[in-house]
């Protein structure tokens, strides 16, 4: 089954309406970003490598000293380079242009209805995450 979201454009009347969120720590999310689509501690490359690692350098821009390794034969950041390419981008104010795996929790899920208007935020481990 192929099932298609859609994201809302009429928030006028959600304060009406229950509403539940999951939402990741941030700590743990920025980790697994890396080790999911940029890391250079792995021996066979990632699909996304090629993809990820030169839009977050170019996003940066050439102010950055910030390149890419490339002796495993597949451009990777390591966790130091990644953790300062997105300092740096945050420090631009360019956060919002991050590709979704990177972009900050209150630039996508929460860009409309921030966290204090949901009537239930938790983490999926969180006690109100439970039936």
């Amino acid at each position: 089954t192929n099932i298609e979201a859609k994201r809302k454009t009429d928030w006028s009347n959600f304060k009406d309406q229950d509403s539940f969120a999951l939402i990741r720590d941030p700590k743990e999310r920025i980790v697994s970003a890396w080790k999911s689509k940029v890391t250079c501690d792995t021996d066979k490359e990632i699909p996304d490598h090629r993809r990820f690692v030169p839009q977050l350098l170019n996003l940066v821009g050439p102010s950055s000293n910030i390149t890419a390794r490339t002796d495993k034969g597949f451009p990777c950041l390591d966790m130091s380079d990644y953790l300062a390419v997105l300092s740096q981008i945050h420090g631009q104010g360019r956060e919002g242009s991050l590709e979704n795996h990177f972009l900050p929790q209150h630039l996508g899920c929460f860009k409309d209805v921030p966290p204090s208007m949901w009537t239930v935020v938790t983490t999926i481990s969180g006690p109100n995450a439970l039936c």
